[in-house]
């Protein structure tokens, strides 16, 4: 049997609900045919030795024996989740034209979807977050006391739950399913290392200035990405921070270093052991380290708490105030999500923006109504200048101003996590001033 017909097969009698299938088809596993611990699934794969060459089988529970499984690399999994399949309508609950799609969602589909709606499920032939199931459980969720019960175009709550359990069951593949590492993530390439040592060579006596090092920074960061980029890790497990920050300092330089008020140039990267003799800047940087993450973590706990306390007050009213003042801004795309359920002022007219007009705006310049310019007395806001989406407890203001303290706490955090890379940027004093 060809491997999409047998995936057809998999789906169409439920054996994808068997943790020992999927484990077979992900992976390895080994299995005794002479004496096997416990009897097969329907369906599982195993990989026998024929005569010195090895094949890859399934059981067959038609003719409850293994039968050879055709097309299946013996060197690989019998199934990886970026593997491509072309199915035809009807063969697979939800697909109702021929299309292209990979094992990964085919399994994801079965195991949220058809499992608890058979012939009902859709099929999400893309990516599947939280996002898309949102959206599908908004326009299908249906009380059990509800006219749409029992429609075929919507789900019960109690199908809704299990379409949630199966999904977390999900979680159990990621060691499976999620590349991480690869060889060439665990070495820096020989090519970077001879760039660097030439940029280093041609600003001999300059490595002191941390303009001269980010400069060398970013053209090595930029080489090693590209890199990164065409090895079998860069679906995962490599992204902005891992590179820029933790093999910055690992497999390219050093950088500059703070040690008892003097900048300290370290030319080595961890890969390639310590200099010994700049070990006080590494001892430093540590301590320090060590030391200003506790302590803004603290400073920052501290600030939270005393914004909490001065807005604790502050109550969110149900009448408007009317203003016509606000915050002027672009509503991009990435802002979207934050001003779901604000006020924009449009000719004197407040406008909730929800899911059904917000998109009209978006890309627009518009004034959103803020707390900071409501009329009321005693510091208090309507529920029109704080949105919609901040209004569901008339004392949620504290909860909003905490945010201060937490986002000034998570920048001095993450400034620690920058390591030894300097970031260049280019600033305009005349447009700042002007």
């Amino acid at each position: 049997m060809l491997i999409r017909d047998y995936l057809v097969a998999v789906i169409q009698n439920g054996a994808y609900k068997e943790r020992s299938w999927v484990l077979s088809v992900l992976s390895f596993t080994a299995y005794n045919f002479k004496h096997p611990l416990k009897p097969p699934v329907p369906y599982q794969a195993v990989r026998k030795d024929e005569k010195g060459t090895k094949v890859w089988m399934y059981y067959n529970p038609a003719l409850q024996d293994f039968d050879e499984l055709e097309g299946a690399d013996p060197n690989f999994p019998v199934a990886r989740p970026e593997d491509h399949y072309t199915f035809k309508a009807g063969e697979i609950p939800g697909i109702t034209e021929d299309t292209d799609t990979t094992f990964g969602r085919l399994l994801v589909n079965a195991v949220i979807f058809f499992d608890v709606l058979k012939e009902r499920a859709p099929y999400i032939n893309g990516e599947i977050n939280r996002k898309v199931l949102e959206k599908i459980y908004d326009q299908r969720l249906a009380d059990g006391a509800s006219e749409h019960a029992g429609d075929p175009k919507y789900l019960t709550v109690d199908e809704f739950k299990r379409c949630m359990n199966n999904g977390f069951s999900l979680g159990g593949l990621s060691p499976l399913c999620v590349p991480t590492a690869c060889p060439e993530t665990m070495y820096p390439p020989k090519f970077i290392i001879e760039l660097r040592d030439k940029l280093f060579a041609e600003n001999q006596g300059k490595l002191n200035d941390p303009a001269v090092m980010g400069m060398i920074q970013q053209t090595l960061l930029k080489e090693y990405r590209a890199y990164l980029m065409t090895t079998p890790s860069k679906k995962f497990f490599i992204f902005a921070k891992t590179i820029d920050d933790s093999f910055n300092k690992m497999f390219l330089t050093g950088g500059i270093e703070t040690a008892f008020g003097n900048n300290v140039v370290i030319q080595k990267s961890l890969y390639e052991g310590w200099d010994l003799k700049k070990f006080p800047a590494y001892v430093n940087k540590s301590v320090s380290a060590s030391f200003d993450r506790g302590a803004s973590t603290a400073d920052g706990g501290e600030k939270v708490k005393m914004l909490i306390r001065a807005t604790q007050n502050i109550l969110i009213q149900d009448e408007d105030c009317g203003t016509t003042l606000g915050v002027p801004l672009t509503l991009t795309p990435a802002l979207r999500h934050r001003y779901l359920g604000a006020y924009v002022i449009a000719d004197g007219v407040s406008t909730h923006l929800d899911q059904d007009n917000i998109d009209r705006y978006v890309g627009q310049d518009v004034v959103v109504r803020s707390p900071a310019f409501c009329k009321l007395s005693h510091g208090d806001s309507c529920k029109y200048c704080a949105g919609s989406h901040n209004s569901t407890n008339n004392k949620s203001m504290s909860s909003g101003a905490s945010k201060i303290g937490s986002k000034l706490m998570l920048l001095s955090m993450k400034s620690m996590h920058k390591g030894s890379r300097i970031t260049l940027v280019d600033y305009d004093l005349d447009e700042a001033f002007n």
